[in-house]
């Protein structure tokens, strides 16, 4: 446990300018890598067509048969997201 306290601690204290350097190479490769792996997700994607896309309902396939409750189930990621899971929750009736 020291050990992995220890690494840290010395690279951060002594070696300032060699950090800086894997730190700016490490963000050139996510943003490379991100570039390749969306353009590679791209290309190998299979395609639909438009009328597939637009005029096929597929919510029965969730297991759900309301497409409405499909639909709203589906918006919870982003939801989660956007929302501030950190925060504390609204309490309406405190129990004090």
């Amino acid at each position: 446990m020291w050990g992995l306290i220890l690494v840290p601690f010395i690279l951060n204290l002594w070696f300032r300018q060699v950090l800086n350097a894997f730190e700016l190479v490490g963000g050139i490769c996510h943003i490379i890598f991100f570039i390749v792996s969306v353009t590679i997700l791209s290309v190998l994607a299979r395609r639909s067509t438009a009328d597939f896309v637009f005029n096929t309902p597929i919510s029965s396939q969730s297991g759900w048969t309301n497409p409405g409750i499909a639909w709203g189930i589906g918006l919870l990621t982003l939801t989660f997201s956007i929302s501030g899971a950190q925060q504390r929750p609204l309490v309406l009736f405190p129990s004090n």
